[in-house]
């Protein structure tokens, strides 16, 4: 009797809908579950529950929103059936019904019976989210409550969001979650500050944590977190919660959670590349497992190990016989016939330590991008990426070839990975040369001065459609590794236009678009336009506009706290008013 009170439809005839159950009801709006007069056709009804002459903008908006999805397809996104009135003039929506399980109510099972997810399908699921939402937000919509219940799994395990009719943020009807873990609510949404297409990257960030690690992302609890560092997600980060993926899918996560909206990813669209990379990586990890990157953590043990037997080894073949005879019961360490050499790598952000063979043709190089039947356009940026699992010597490099006739020419050089095992040129299609038509492609590992490959990729083809040009082609805007962006000003270029107070700077093994951005004082869109980025993701040897700072960033180091002796520490001058005494005498 109390639903009723508050003004439960069920039992009632809205229109040609008999409302049969309320199943949720929300701040702003109410969820039920109906069926068409005369049919046995199930559909959920959002009623809003402000009538027209009660909240006329909130009307207005919720029955806009609605006509916007209506007019959109894509699998994820339910089709709109019809829009009207309620007999008390509160607006309502007609969805189609979607069988299947809430996404939170899987979780919990999966976490009951102790399963999980792959990486591949835990990516494949958001990615399929994620594509939604490169239709919504478009057309204006942004998912007012983003979270598990809001996604429900249908018997394919493919995912269709709900909820979308929501206006505003819940508060009353949002359990609020535990102080140890992070929430699905993006951190602009809690200050009361509008929704952006971020938001809901955050949110989707959250959700992939919790689908890869098994839990949402924990959060410090020690009472010494006391230093506040607004710009930097300090959950627990996902490479120790689910130790054994690939550099790209933590990047990814990582990029998802950051507390500053214009550190996350810009739009779903690119989302969804990084997506496929790091799908790309995780499937090519699978099939290379021996080349996985080891977790930090075994480095503590695995290099004391290396070096223990490196040491044995030497003792072993360096010592003459001993003058302490052995008794005939020991049993004699035959000596080895071949010392094996083991190199010791210094680590670095980029580099896995891990003893690999050389290079042979058993390794593959897996092509990630462009994918197959590829088509590009003139002006478009045409993105290669590819997969090698072993660090490259330094006399290696990677040529990125297209073949003309039977002939491949060579359109670039790469000699070292984008992030991980992971490695990227791109190219305008007007600087490659090509003409429109089909084009195959491929990836070789040379070595500087050898005349023949060590090994080469498979061939790949994309598409590309090429006008004839009619005035000499304009210089491309985007920086290419090691170069600096072309200044000149044709009509339609992006035009890399520093500050005079920017300096040139050379992008580093493990900088980031952020880092660099952050340690400067300026946003990443700032860093992009002047320099005319259309991407995040910056590779090593790139060359950058940017405020001046020095050559390497580095962290400003915590203070030490100094503990007194009881001995003054030693100075590294005399003090002015005394006079160190001199040396005691041999």
């Amino acid at each position: 009797m109390q639903e009723k009170e508050l003004g439960d439809l069920s039992g009632t005839q809205i229109d040609g809908f008999y409302v049969e159950e309320l199943l949720q009801r929300r701040q702003s709006n109410s969820l039920y579950l109906a069926r068409e007069s005369g049919t046995d056709t199930l559909v959920y009804l959002e009623v809003l529950h402000s009538a027209l002459g009660e909240m006329p903008e909130l009307d207005g908006r919720f029955r806009e929103r609605m006509r916007a999805i209506q007019q959109l397809e894509q699998p994820a996104i339910p089709s709109i059936l019809s829009i009207g009135r309620t007999a008390n003039n509160e607006s309502y929506a007609a969805i189609q019904y979607t069988p299947g399980i809430p996404l939170s109510q899987q979780l919990a099972q999966w976490r009951e019976a102790d399963k999980r997810l792959t990486a591949v399908e835990a990516l494949t699921l958001i990615r399929q989210v994620a594509d939604a939402f490169t239709v919504l937000h478009p057309a204006g919509v942004i998912h007012n409550n983003l979270r598990p219940d809001a996604i429900v799994l249908q018997e394919d395990n493919s995912p269709v969001l709900t909820a979308l009719g929501i206006m505003n943020a819940v508060a009353s009807d949002q359990t609020e979650a535990s102080p140890a873990v992070l929430d699905y609510t993006p951190p602009e949404q809690r200050h009361g500050k509008p929704l952006t297409e971020r938001s809901n990257i955050y949110s989707l960030g959250v959700i992939l944590y919790e689908l890869l690690a098994g839990h949402p992302p924990k959060l410090p609890v020690s009472s010494w977190d006391i230093f506040e560092r607004a710009t930097l997600p300090k959950e627990m980060p996902l490479e120790e919660a689910q130790p054994g993926l690939t550099a790209a899918t933590y990047e990814l996560v990582k990029t998802c959670l950051w507390r500053q909206e214009w550190s996350r990813f810009e739009t779903a669209a690119s989302l969804v590349e990084a997506i496929d990379a790091a799908i790309a990586a995780e499937e090519a990890q699978a099939l290379h497992p021996a080349a996985a990157p080891w977790s930090k953590r075994w480095l503590y043990v695995a290099v004391p190990l290396i070096i223990i037997a490196v040491s044995i080894g030497f003792l072993l073949t360096r010592s003459g016989p001993s003058e302490t005879s052995v008794t005939p019961t020991e049993t004699a360490v035959p000596q080895p016939t071949e010392t094996a050499t083991i190199t010791l790598v210094q680590p670095t952000e980029s580099t896995s330590i891990i003893a690999l063979p050389s290079p042979t043709v058993e390794y593959n190089i897996l092509l990630l991008a462009p994918l197959l039947g590829s088509t590009f356009n003139e002006g478009d940026t045409i993105i290669f990426d590819w997969y090698w699992p072993l660090p490259l010597e330094p006399d290696q490099s990677f040529s990125v070839n297209i073949l003309a006739g039977d002939e491949p020419r060579s359109i670039g050089i790469v000699s070292r990975p984008v992030t991980g095992s992971q490695y990227r040129f791109s190219a305008e299609i007007r600087d490659l040369d090509i003409t429109t038509g089909e084009h195959e492609w491929y990836v070789s590992l040379e070595i500087t001065g050898g005349s023949e490959p060590i090994v080469h990729s498979e061939r790949q083809t994309f598409s590309a459609f090429v006008n004839t040009p009619t005035v000499t082609p304009a210089p491309t805007s985007t920086a290419v590794e090691g170069e600096l962006a072309n200044t000149a000003t044709p009509a339609g270029v992006c035009v890399v236009s520093p500050p005079a107070d920017w300096v040139v700077y050379t992008v580093q093994p493990g900088d980031y678009l952020f880092n660099l951005a952050f340690d400067t004082g300026v946003t990443v869109e700032r860093v992009q336009k002047v320099n005319c980025l259309t991407e995040s993701i910056i590779g090593t040897g790139l060359k950058l506009w940017l405020p001046s700072l020095p050559a390497t960033p580095t962290p400003i180091p915590s203070p030490t706290l100094i503990v007194p002796t009881g001995k003054p520490p030693k100075a590294t001058s005399p003090p002015p008013t005394k006079t160190p005494p001199p040396p005691p005498s041999p």
